[in-house]
């Protein structure tokens, strides 16, 4: 895990299908969802621009609500959103980020080391927040990017 950061970060179009699921199953959701996603971009004749994102927050009867999508340019929207997915924008404002390399199962420690950093730096976390993917193989990286408050 690198150090942790705060930025100001930009919007950016997030073309993405929603999924809620229980915690334990947050993985294997993830990894169903971006197969039908690359169907959706097929279907689209679009190609993302940048890296695949998540978006997590709280759902009801202790669920998680994910969003999971990529960046893409204004001009595909359209035909993204005709190929069935939902279009917003990535998160705009201050957030806490680092990146966190090794295992995915490893990566909550990563969130509880987070979660005190920013309430050491005075802070409030907000209850939703997103994961950036990255690397190929044994080099996956995750980018956590916690929305934050003063």
């Amino acid at each position: 895990m690198g150090e942790f950061n705060v930025t100001e970060l930009e919007p950016a179009p997030f073309a993405y299908l929603t999924r809620t699921c229980a915690a334990r199953d947050v993985s294997r959701t993830v990894s169903e969802t971006f197969a039908a996603l690359s169907t959706a971009f097929a279907t689209a004749g679009a190609t993302p621009q940048g890296a695949p994102m998540a978006h997590f927050s709280p759902g009801a009867d202790d669920k998680v609500n994910v969003e999971l999508g990529f960046p893409v340019s204004e001009h595909v929207t359209g035909p993204l959103h005709i190929a069935g997915l939902s279009i917003a924008e990535t998160y705009a404002g201050r957030a806490m980020c680092a990146v966190h390399g090794g295992d995915y199962a490893s990566l909550r420690e990563t969130y509880d080391k987070m979660i005190a950093a920013i309430r050491a730096a005075g802070m409030t976390p907000a209850a939703d927040m997103w994961e950036r993917y990255g690397g190929e193989g044994d080099a996956v990286q995750v980018e956590v990017i916690w929305p934050v408050v003063f």
